[in-house]
């Protein structure tokens, strides 16, 4: 199972690690021990995007992020769900279909248009194209 990402601000005084455990938690009910015994720190990832609508706040300025990326393993009886209003709901999806909603992406970027809706969020390619390379062998 492939969980794209909970994600939340470091808050000051708070680490990159635990702030996963919370937002797993908050995000996606996650247990904190699980979350603490099995998440796997795989790098980081920064990049800048331009605000638009969707971002909320003043559009058309630089926005600097990084994402610490972490792998989480879980068995299929771990169902996350969501716990606050900041998460819609979880799917599991086939290798396929993510590449798919990848590339819609991609095609939404080329038009400079913003979406709000479904896709994979633009950030979340960088991700996966790291977790895929590492771990391709597994799906071909």
């Amino acid at each position: 199972m492939l969980m794209g990402k909970v994600a939340g601000g470091i808050a000051y005084g708070s680490n990159v690690f635990d702030t996963l455990v919370k937002e797993a938690e908050e995000e996606a009910s996650l247990n904190p021990h699980l979350v603490e015994r099995g998440a796997v720190a795989t790098g980081a990832v920064s990049y800048f995007y331009v605000r638009d609508a969707c971002a909320g706040g003043e559009v058309g300025l630089l926005q600097p992020e990084v994402e610490y990326v972490y792998d989480l393993a879980v068995s299929e009886d771990i169902i996350p769900e969501p716990n606050d209003d900041e998460v819609e709901s979880f799917i599991l999806m086939a290798v396929d279909e993510v590449c798919f909603r990848i590339h819609g992406i991609a095609d939404d970027l080329k038009g400079a248009r913003a979406y709000c809706g479904r896709r994979i969020q633009a950030e979340l390619c960088i991700c996966l194209g790291g977790f895929f390379g590492a771990t391709w062998d597994s799906y071909a």
